[in-house]
């Protein structure tokens, strides 16, 4: 069996694969509009496309893997994303482009479920926080690639082939690497009991403690542009600032998720962490400084991050993961389409560009009902199902 370590780095590529793949339109979008005779529109559904499908197949995906083991729906996840990255590469029309973001997208959300149940698989209580950080960097990361490099490649094309190689390298590493957990009830193939009723309800309201931050920071990251462009800041100089957010949660998610781990007290400082998130968001509508809000904001999301990641194995018992966070991230890219919009329409019903932030604000403020709700909820740790 693969040391922990090797194998969560291997996970880490995975994501810096997702991270890069799913903004790289967007990245040299005006070069693929060109080619392609797209309209804003146009170019704006094929982004949205790669996390269309999340809603429909997180939950099928639990109950995949479950079945069929962690490991080949993992290398299925990442062939699929690498099979429409080349399929991009090549997309003569808007149509094949669309089904490879599809293609590519699905993949994708088979790999978000089953990372963090093979972290679960691999590291004990204790070690979970800084694991699940470790895991969790490699969407930013992939995001600040993407931003950084693809605009430089040249041409849209070699762009795309640059995100599908990076797919190809990390479903090699996994082929190779990655091995099913010796023993234990997780491994068990083909059985997916289905939570209890107060574990499921636990599990539902920690599921919404992430979704409603990440609700939070997306938009942020949508319209905070416009604030600060609004306010007469250069849109290149705003763009250059706003990174400074999500960079900053590289470094934190990880040393946070180890200092939680040794400490421990991890409820709280979720609690504290979502606090410091609508107070960093208040700051920015509130015109002060924007760099120390933009670092807090950044600081505070990579300490949470680890320890909400690690939450549900408090609730979950070993053979109950795969299904379980399939239903977790199902109540991620549900409200994840559901959500982010409302601040477009806060914006519109207001003639406000502070009102996205408003909104995001409070999605962060209810992602801390959530959280008292899985206080309330949560059972002690789960037996294993017999």
């Amino acid at each position: 069996m693969s040391h922990p370590c090797v194998v969560l780095g291997v996970l880490v590529l995975a994501r810096t694969a997702y991270g890069m793949q799913y903004p790289s339109l967007g990245a040299v979008g005006p070069a693929v509009m060109g080619s392609l005779d797209l309209t804003f529109a146009a170019l704006g559904t094929l982004i949205g496309a790669y996390s269309a499908l999340g809603l429909f197949v997180a939950l099928p995906g639990g109950w995949l893997i479950g079945r069929f083991g962690d490991r080949r729906i993992l290398l299925l996840g990442i062939g699929l994303m690498m099979a429409g990255g080349v399929m991009l590469v090549s997309a003569p029309i808007f149509e094949v482009a669309l089904l490879a973001r599809l293609l590519s997208g699905g993949g994708s959300v088979l790999v978000v479920v089953v990372a963090p149940k093979m972290v679960m698989d691999r590291f004990p209580a204790p070690q979970l926080p800084a694991a699940m950080g470790a895991l969790i960097v490699g969407y930013p990361l992939g995001n600040a690639l993407a931003l950084g490099l693809l605009p430089i490649t040249g041409s849209w094309r070699p762009a795309m082939g640059l995100v599908a190689g990076l797919c190809a390298l990390a479903l090699v590493a996994a082929a190779f690497i990655v091995r099913k957990v010796d023993g234990g009830p997780a491994t068990v193939v083909g059985r997916t009991p289905w939570p209890d009723r107060r574990p499921l309800l636990a599990l539902l309201a920690i599921a919404g403690v992430w979704a409603l931050l990440n609700c939070g920071f997306a938009a942020f990251l949508g319209f905070a542009p416009a604030f600060f462009v609004a306010q007469g800041m250069p849109p290149a100089t705003a763009g250059l600032l706003l990174s400074l957010a999500p960079l900053i949660i590289v470094p934190f998610a990880p040393a946070a998720g180890w200092l939680v781990g040794h400490i421990g007290h991890p409820l709280k400082i979720v609690a504290a962490s979502l606090v410091m998130s609508v107070a960093a968001l208040l700051a920015l509508v509130s015109e002060w400084p924007a760099v120390p809000a933009l670092f807090l904001l950044g600081a505070v999301t990579g300490v949470m991050s680890g320890p909400i990641m690690a939450l549900p194995n408090e609730v979950l018992a070993p053979q109950q993961r795969a299904l379980g966070m399939g239903i977790f991230y199902a109540v991620f890219y549900g409200s994840l389409t559901v959500l982010p919009p409302l601040a477009g329409y806060a914006a519109d019903a207001t003639g406000s560009v502070a009102a996205p932030l408003f909104v995001a604000a409070g999605l962060y403020g209810f992602g801390v009902l959530a959280l008292i709700g899985f206080v309330v909820l949560r059972p002690g740790k789960p037996a294993a199902v017999g």
